[in-house]
Parts: C-alpha cells; structure tokens; sequence
C-alpha cells in the first residue's frame, strides 16, 4: 500500500514541483511594491517597525490565556505549546488577518490568498531538544511559497527563544530540490530539516522585540526557532501558502468519499 501512495505521489510531483517553481518565481507582481514586499523578494522577511497596538495586543493576549486555559495542550514533541486555528473560535483573529491580507496577496501575485491555518504557542525551556516546538533544527516549511505571519504575545530576547531566519535563503534553488522531492513524495518532514545551515547560506538573524512586534516571513528561507535559556515565549501566528492548481484538492476529497463508502 504504502509503495503505491509513493508511485502515485512521484507521479503527481513531476507536476507539483515544476507547477510550485513557475507559480512563485513568475505570480504577478505590482510596479509599485510595498515595504514590506519588497523586504520579502530580497531578504525574505520583513519586521514591522510598528508594534500591535496595545488595545488589540491586550485583546489577543486575553484570548490566548483563556484558550491556553480551557485547552489541553501538547507538553512533549515538536507539537508541544501549541493550540492550533484560534481564530475558528475568536473572529476578530480572523478579521486581524483580513487587514493583513493585501501584503499576502501583494507578495503571491493573487488576490484572497486563503488563510490555511492559525496557533498559539507556548514555547518553554524544553527539557529534550525534540520538544522545541516546530523542530529543532534548521528546516523550510515546504516546496511551495509560503508566508507567515508572527506576533510576539510577550517580551523575546536571546533568551527567551527567538525565531531565527537567514536571509536570502528563501525560494527555489538547486540546493533544496533533492530535499522537497522526497518531501513530496514521502510527505516526511525530516526531509525538510538540516542542522546546520546549508552552504553558502547567511548566518542566522535572530527577532528579538516587544510584546506585540510583528514580523512576516517567507518560510522557504531556512528558519528555527532558538531554545529557550529561561521564561516563555508567546506567539500567534498567520500561515498561507500556495494552493492554486493543488491536485491534492480534488484527490483528497474523492479519496474521503471512496473511504466513507
């Protein structure tokens, strides 16, 4: 069974990767870019200047306690701290993402980029490195253009595990095609993962800020997040990625409906 699913997923990558290559280096694309765009295409991310407002901040900091509360929350792997899709139960999150979404939109050269998923997380002094939330590891999110959006719910220093991204890493080059085929066609994420920084990568910038400092990132740049030394680290965070010409969304749901048969 499971050489099958491995044929037919190398199959389908003979047109994914090339399809996901195209959509990204030739989307559309304005003369007359933002800031925060323009920050994207070259480096790969972008920290706004502008921290959240201290009313929203208090607002989505209140949302997450009591979901934090109410929830209960992985405490182990790479899963641990996180509440997955808040904004399915608090709207005004996802009425936060619709303001941002002329900058996603801007950047994949589409108009109503879907949001494909939102989380909370809680990252503490882990006790094992797999628990760092998300990996330890340097890694891509996958083999498509995908942006995420960050922001700091409490105070990140060096110690308090800050997000790390090395600029100019992101998009499609020869280096990562070996990893986001196996990806593709095995669907582990190991493959995604390095230890140490590829070559001829730039070092690591680490964001540090404020409660309530925003950053967004183009997550096919090499990324980590930094093991926390001592307190937490809060965050709710943005995802959307590329979906146009998915195979995946017409196979999946007659995969569900033979299934449910």
């Amino acid at each position: 069974m499971y050489i099958f699913r491995y044929f037919v997923r190398a199959i389908l990558a003979l047109f994914i990767l090339p399809k996901n290559y195209l959509l990204y280096r030739y989307s559309r694309t304005e003369l007359d870019q933002s800031r925060a765009v323009k920050s994207l295409k070259t480096n790969g991310f972008y920290k706004f200047p502008e921290r959240l407002n201290e009313e929203e901040l208090k607002k989505i900091q209140l949302d997450y306690t009591c979901q934090m509360q109410r929830t209960c929350v992985e405490s182990v792997g790479q899963n641990s701290g996180r509440i997955y899709n808040p904004h399915l139960n608090a709207p005004f999150l996802r009425e936060y993402a619709n303001r941002l979404q002329s900058i996603v939109d801007e950047y994949f050269g589409v108009t109503n980029v879907p949001l494909e998923m939102s989380l909370y997380q809680k990252s503490l002094v882990p006790n094992s490195i797999m628990d760092v939330p998300g990996g330890y590891g340097y890694h891509t999110d996958d083999n498509k253009k995908n942006i995420k959006i960050f922001i700091y719910l409490s105070d990140v220093n060096i110690d308090n595990g800050p997000f790390c991204v090395s600029p100019k890493s992101h998009g499609f080059v020869a280096s990562k095609l070996k990893s986001w085929v196996f990806w593709e066609i095995t669907s582990n994420r190991k493959y995604l993962y390095s230890d140490t920084l590829p070559n001829k990568c730039d070092p690591h910038v680490e964001i540090i800020g404020k409660s309530g400092t925003i950053f967004i990132v183009d997550t096919t740049a090499y990324h980590k997040a930094i093991p926390l030394v001592r307190g937490s680290r809060d965050l709710f965070l943005l995802s959307f990625s590329e979906r146009r010409f998915d195979p995946y969304k017409i196979i999946m749901p007659l995969k569900e409906r033979l299934i449910g048969k």
